[in-house]
């Protein structure tokens, strides 16, 4: 991965090898998305490390937005931006831009927002 990510460990690049050399098929079946799992830390963290920290972080703040930690994803999600680029609506361009989340991702998210208004 670019800097300033870590580097793979030994242990992730063998299984990346591994599935490599059987085939590199997909044999495993797709968590199922709970819309209403929005613990931060388990369910919406791991979400926007994989989709949005990649271009949202210190070293490559696109947009001049950092998704780095729960206070400066909590602002972002506070003041509308994060579920306007989600859905790209009100004039916000929707991200991320070349991947889609699914829409239990997206309503995960949503019910998690909301939550923190109440």
């Amino acid at each position: 991965p670019p800097a300033p990510r870590a580097p793979l460990s030994s242990e992730e690049i063998s299984a990346i090898a591994r599935w490599i050399n059987e085939g590199a098929l997909n044999e495993e079946c797709a968590e199922q998305c709970d819309p209403q799992a929005i613990d931060f830390k388990t369910n919406i963290a791991p979400l926007i490390a994989t989709y949005c920290e990649g271009c949202h972080q210190n070293g490559a703040a696109n947009g001049n937005v950092i998704l780095e930690t729960e206070a400066q994803i909590t602002a972002i999600a506070n003041d509308g931006r994060l579920l306007n680029t989600l859905n790209g609506t009100n004039g916000y361009p929707k991200m991320p831009p070349s991947i889609s989340l699914t829409s239990c991702e997206v309503e995960q998210i949503t019910n998690w927002v909301n939550s923190l208004n109440q």
